[in-house]
């Protein structure tokens, strides 16, 4: 797998026409060989949002960007031995929703206590444990567009904190795959720094 760090200056996103959520998915999709994407499976990314005066986007793929992309990419591969920790300090930009049983419609989960207890209750499925005591829930804006006559809402909510990973195996391929829904949308990358005991 490879890490991509896409540095965008002020005059490439006036140039790339970066004025909402979908034309941040548009131009990091055209940074990528579309034969590659269908063969080799979807990529995932993470805006980081205005970097001075311009605009920093993580990618995590497993494959190359286009080795003649308009825009500066600095991409390194990431080495097996970095899943070698127990524990990490994490951040992740995920759409918690949860399916009411009266209409089958998906709604936002809403309050810290909440979304503690949904994150939870996600993460024993991707293979890691939060340390409670350092999960935190920040609400972002509602991220709204719309795609051709599709309209598209997500309810933003980026997580961070500790984590313990419980299945190694599962936990690297939530990874790689990517968390939750929205994911050609800039969500579900896990952004991970390993924590060493000096123990």
């Amino acid at each position: 797998m490879y890490l991509s760090k896409i540095s965008l200056t002020a005059r490439d996103c006036f140039n790339l026409r970066i004025q909402d959520p979908y034309s941040i998915h548009r131009v990091v999709y055209d940074l990528f060989d579309k034969a590659k994407i269908e063969n080799e499976g979807r990529f995932l990314y993470a805006d980081q949002g205005p970097r001075y005066g311009g605009r920093e986007i993580l990618v995590l793929s497993a494959f190359l960007p286009k080795e003649d992309a308009p825009v500066k990419i600095s991409t390194r591969e990431i080495p097996s031995h970095f899943f070698d920790a127990k524990q990490y300090q994490f951040e992740v930009l995920l759409n918690p929703t949860k399916r009411e049983k009266e209409t089958g419609n998906r709604r936002p989960v809403k309050g810290l206590i909440p979304l503690a207890k949904w994150f939870s209750e996600h993460a024993e499925k991707w293979g890691f444990t939060p340390d409670e005591a350092s999960l935190e829930a920040f609400t972002q804006d509602t991220i709204a567009f719309k795609k051709g006559n599709q309209d598209y809402t997500f309810h933003a909510v980026i997580f961070s904190g500790k984590l313990t990973i419980t299945n190694k195996e599962q936990f690297i391929q939530n990874f790689t795959a990517g968390l939750g829904s929205g994911k050609a949308f800039g969500f579900g990358l896990l952004q991970l720094y390993p924590i060493h005991n000096s123990n």
